[in-house]
């Protein structure tokens, strides 16, 4: 693991401080400090994986329809979607431009929204400080504005509507921007229905063979009795219309 830390974060195996990528290197965050954040959100730092008991760790509860813990991403456990580079890349082009930004990434209940936003936040954690919002308070502000000022570098801020609503999400951009510190936010809206306008979103049914096979994949060797692996089959055949309903990660 200090190996693949030291791969990753470009640190020194050593160091006793969780650490993140900052303008110039890795800057080492105070426990205090990162407790203060932690109020708020989660922040992938570089010891992320040890602040939660590996023991904890159970497949069976992503697969069983539970939201990702950083265990589970570290095991690949979710499976790769199509949009996930182009979703990776996209955010990245935004940094690069200059100003911060809004990328609205809209999903159906269900369809790997928020699995999909998470496998990114992880796969760019070592290139910029990441905060992976729990709740908004009054306080909010000030704890991103803290990791912008110690990383000196923009901030990847994931957070779904429902935790983040559009008036405070104006409200956290604003003061932000007030003391011109530079953040992306990766924000989730949850739809029944494909929307015309949304640039980025993940509906169901799945129409990607590719992706389609990649669940079957997945989940075919976790069934339990030959009906529900038949079922699986039946679900994971592209050209049977009549299951198109279930190709969807929920019903996986």
């Amino acid at each position: 693991f200090l190996a693949r830390l030291h791969t990753i974060f470009g640190s020194s195996e050593s160091s006793s401080c969780p650490l993140l990528p900052g303008v110039s290197g890795t800057v080492e965050i105070a426990p205090d400090t990162l407790r203060n954040w932690e109020e708020d959100f989660d922040v992938l730092h570089s010891k992320i994986l040890e602040s939660s008991s590996s023991e904890d760790f159970d497949a069976d509860n992503f697969f069983r329809g539970m939201p990702p813990t950083w265990h589970d991403l570290d095991a690949n456990l979710d499976v790769p979607r199509d949009i996930t580079p182009a979703l990776a890349k996209d955010l990245e082009i935004r940094f690069q431009d200059g100003p911060s930004f809004t990328l609205e990434l809209w999903h159906s209940p269900g369809a790997g929204g928020t699995t999909v936003a998470y496998r990114v936040a992880w796969e760019l954690r070592a290139k910029r400080p990441i905060a992976v919002l729990r709740r908004y308070s009054r306080l909010t502000a000030d704890r991103v504005d803290s990791v912008y000022q110690k990383t000196q570098k923009p901030v990847l801020i994931v957070a779904d509507a429902s935790d983040l609503p559009s008036t405070a999400r104006e409200e956290l951009l604003r003061e932000l921007g007030r003391r011109n510190a530079r953040v992306g936010l990766l924000y989730l809206v949850r739809s029944p229905r494909k929307e015309s306008e949304a640039t980025l979103q993940i509906v169901d049914p799945m129409s990607s063979e590719s992706e389609v096979s990649r669940f079957v994949e997945a989940y075919l060797p976790r069934c339990k009795n030959d009906y529900r692996r038949h079922r699986i089959k039946q679900i994971g055949d592209i050209k049977n219309a009549s299951l198109e309903i279930y190709r969807s990660p929920f019903f996986f």
